[in-house]
């Protein structure tokens, strides 16, 4: 299934699995696994009271970045919920250097939510057909 754009859409008989834990450790672990699963979705929501977000998730050199390259679907994105005022373009910028080979092999782009001033910050490993 397909949704706006051509990005994939979740219907009720999707499988879904949701890890509650160390996101920049699971995700090494399961790129470090050559055979393991590759996801279509990485979605990040993780910061605190403070507005902080854990370093591993979002720096360019850190675990998550370094992992998205084989923990992602040809076809698969990440997703990243960050609170008013975080440096949403350097994140963004990170997970793109790290999917893309070239400028045009990635797509990143964000948005801010009105009700709450978070971002979303959304990375696409390949560009959708008829998107340039």
């Amino acid at each position: 299934l397909f949704g706006a754009a051509g990005l994939p859409a979740l219907s009720a008989a999707a499988r879904v699995r949701a890890v509650c834990g160390d996101g920049a450790a699971y995700a090494q672990e399961c790129a470090a696994d050559p055979s393991g699963q590759r996801y279509d979705a990485v979605l990040v929501d993780a910061y605190d009271a403070l507005n902080n977000v854990p370093p591993p998730l979002v720096r360019a050199e850190g675990p998550l970045a370094r992992a998205l390259p084989s923990l992602l679907s040809k076809n698969g994105f990440i997703a990243a919920n960050v609170p008013p005022g975080f440096p949403v373009q350097e994140m963004m910028k990170g997970y793109h250097s790290s999917l893309s080979r070239n400028a045009s092999d990635a797509l990143a782009f964000s948005f801010q939510v009105p009700e709450t001033l978070n971002s979303v910050a959304l990375v696409l490993r390949s560009v959708p057909e008829g998107v340039s």
